[in-house]
């Protein structure tokens, strides 16, 4: 996940970034790392919400709005 860390201080230009789907995880493989990953997201946004100097940007792609509403409900 590191290649997708951007230095501080620093533009983004998303265009340059790529978008489109590159790893084989199934569908079944995937939510199961969401629910691996959720409780650190967690507690990664409450050090970064605590520490009050960084920014976080996160950008989420779907084909259908249903899966981007059921993400950000996990």
């Amino acid at each position: 996940m590191d290649h997708r860390r951007i230095p501080s201080n620093t533009g983004v230009d998303l265009s340059k970034i790529e978008s489109r789907y590159t790893d084989d995880t199934s569908k079944k493989e995937g939510q199961a790392q969401l629910k691996t990953f959720r409780k650190e997201r967690i507690d990664l946004q409450e050090l970064l919400f605590a520490e009050n100097k960084r920014q976080l940007l996160i950008v989420l792609q779907s084909i259908g709005q249903g899966t981007v509403t059921w993400l950000l409900r996990q």
